[in-house]
């Protein structure tokens, strides 16, 4: 019997680990993306801190 009371002691904490990387992840989850509504300060932007542009458009006919 106590072994089985070491063995649901843990699996509750690592339940509970678990559960407590799930909730605090978000908070280091990767910052959002800043769109720029010129094109020519995106490329300079992009060009001084040597990463790749992507542009994005659209129309509705």
């Amino acid at each position: 019997m106590l072994s089985q009371v070491r063995r649901y002691k843990w699996t509750t904490l690592f339940v509970t680990m678990l559960m407590a990387a799930i909730i605090v992840s978000p908070l280091y989850a990767a910052k959002q993306v800043e769109w720029e509504k010129s094109l020519k300060e995106g490329m300079e932007k992009a060009k001084e801190a040597g990463k790749p542009m992507l542009i994005d458009f659209f129309t509705e006919w």
